[in-house]
């Protein structure tokens, strides 16, 4: 089973908690599937529990726009 594989099944099993979104994002990222892994990110930075966490989401995001997260 692939680590993507693994992000989704947890994602399913767990919809909406803090930081499931985070791994599909790094996970989609990883894969190659921008669109999806931003997505991801972006729903999981509306989850964030503190500052800290959305800032380093934020980051995430960044490095996934332009092309410089590969996982």
């Amino acid at each position: 089973m692939t680590a993507l594989k693994v992000f989704e099944l947890n994602a399913r099993r767990h919809p909406g908690v803090w930081p499931v979104q985070v791994g599909l994002a790094r996970g989609y990222a990883g894969m190659g599937q921008k669109d999806k892994a931003l997505a991801a990110a972006r729903e999981g930075l509306t989850k964030a529990p503190d500052d800290a966490s959305r800032r380093n989401l934020e980051g995430l995001i960044k490095q996934i726009e332009e092309g410089k997260y590969t996982g």
